[in-house]
């Protein structure tokens, strides 16, 4: 019997035991990673070739990497296995890693074999680098592994089997990337800094081998700058370069509360704030210096029944992390309780008492005669 199982974080600690259903005993045969075909429902009787690409867009005169992995939960060692890849037109093999298993290695222009391959149980990787010619064309390409031996027909009853793209949800699939034009682009034309803070540039740009050219002379992917101003870079490949810029500027942000307020005690107010802003706002942080709390702290809008004159300040920060502060002040108005001052006390049973109880909460009460 064989099962996959782990002794920690099954997210990442995961590997392939031999168990002995007489003693109850378990062998560990292999360290197998996180990659698929390791749920618990899985059978372990399986063999997988994966091949994963180190990014989906690439350019002319750039390289591309690609891993090769080779999964084997069978419980036996396969040999005379023979593993090809033919790269597309206009890419070319530079180099391949050192292979973990046995093997005759050969590859030659986009033409890459093995042969005699012996995969014991366990997960192996190789790493195959190609590079992208000058005249290579502008399009989506397409790469599939081959693995193919007897050993394969003698478990699966077909002597080959084709890799799978593992970071996509179709079983079997080839592994697709492409090839565009090298331009600049930062996703936008203006970004906004705020005063005092940093911005990093970095164009969205994928690739390896390509080098930066900046304005400010850096020649790194990517810049921290603190300041406004037009920033231009220059990306170069081998065969081609490409220009391009963007504009830095200090954010404008205003925010008013208005003018204090005078309201009735426990009278219903809404207090929406006026807002000038570059970016959106992300985070917004009301406080007051009573001890009122029946209200929402991170609601755009106020909304508050008061019984005591109170001071409201309200934070904001911006997309860019731009902050500023406004307050303003609710004052309760002073009111005037008038009872009336004749009464008949005859007996009747009709205006024999009057009371005028005090309101507690009522701050500074007094009573007067008019």
């Amino acid at each position: 019997m064989y099962g996959v199982g782990s002794a920690g974080n099954i997210q990442t600690d995961r590997y392939f035991f031999k168990m002995n259903s007489s003693t109850g005993t378990a062998t560990l045969l292999n360290h197998l990673g996180f990659e698929t075909f390791q749920d618990a429902c899985s059978c372990p009787v399986q063999v997988a070739l994966l091949n994963r690409v180190s990014q989906r867009i690439g350019y002319r005169c750039t390289e591309l990497s690609f891993e090769i992995t080779l999964i084997n939960k069978t419980n036996r060692i396969l040999s005379g296995l023979l593993l090809e890849n033919n790269f597309p037109e206009g890419l070319s093999i530079i180099s391949v890693s050192e292979l973990p298993f046995e093997g005759v290695l050969n590859y030659q222009s986009r033409r890459l074999s093995i042969r005699d391959l012996v995969l014991p149980i366990g997960n192996y990787q190789f790493t195959v680098q190609v590079a992208a010619a000058e005249n290579s064309s502008i399009q989506t390409y397409e790469n599939q592994v081959m693995l193919s031996g007897a050993a394969l027909q003698q478990l699966f009853g077909k002597a080959t089997m084709l890799s799978d793209d593992p970071e996509t949800l179709v079983f079997n699939d080839p592994t697709s990337f492409g090839l565009e034009q090298l331009s600049v682009n930062f996703g936008q034309d203006e970004l906004f800094i705020c005063a005092g803070r940093t911005i990093t540039l970095q164009p969205q740009v994928e690739g390896a081998n390509l080098r930066y050219r900046w304005s400010t002379g850096n020649e790194d992917p990517a810049i921290v700058v603190n300041e406004p101003g037009r920033y231009e870079v220059e990306l170069i490949t081998g065969c081609e370069t490409a220009n391009g810029s963007v504009e830095v500027n200090y954010e404008e942000i205003d925010l008013s509360l208005g003018e204090d307020i005078e309201a009735e005690f426990g009278e219903l107010l809404e207090i929406k704030p006026s807002v000038i802003s570059e970016t959106p706002i992300n985070y917004y942080q009301w406080h007051s210096n009573s001890s009122f709390t029946n209200y929402c702290v991170s609601c755009p809008n106020l909304k508050v029944a008061l019984e005591e004159n109170t001071t409201f300040t309200l934070e904001i920060e911006t997309e860019t992390g731009c902050r500023t502060r406004a307050e303003v002040s609710i004052l309760l108005k002073g009111f005037s309780v008038y009872v009336p001052d004749a009464f008949s006390p005859n007996g009747d049973g009709v205006n024999d008492f009057f009371l005028f109880a005090k309101y507690s909460r009522l701050p500074g009460e007094s009573v007067s005669s008019v």
